[in-house]
């Protein structure tokens, strides 16, 4: 997708109010936190890391979860964008 650059928008937005494509057996919580990874991937530029995500979180801190929640939950960042529904070759 290319937008020129007088046409982009957040797309973040668009993720996060968007129904999510998430595997069916994931709890209510669960399912927010992969939510919210989700929004992270599509408003950042280029691969979600740690850093990146905590940058992202920044913008409005109270609307994301803090990134120590996802890694506890999942595991990992990289879990957490597997159960988001996001494929990142070699990430764990």
């Amino acid at each position: 997708m290319h937008d020129d650059p007088g046409t982009r928008r957040p797309r973040h937005l668009e993720v996060s109010q968007a129904e999510a494509a998430l595997p069916g057996d994931l709890d209510a919580r669960d399912a927010e936190l992969a939510e919210a990874v989700r929004a992270a991937a599509a408003g950042i530029q280029g691969e979600l890391t740690p850093a990146a995500y905590a940058e992202f979180r920044e913008r409005d801190p109270d609307r994301w979860p803090r990134l120590e929640e996802i890694e506890e939950r999942f595991g990992s960042l990289g879990a957490a964008l597997g159960e988001a529904g996001i494929n990142v070759p070699g990430r764990s």
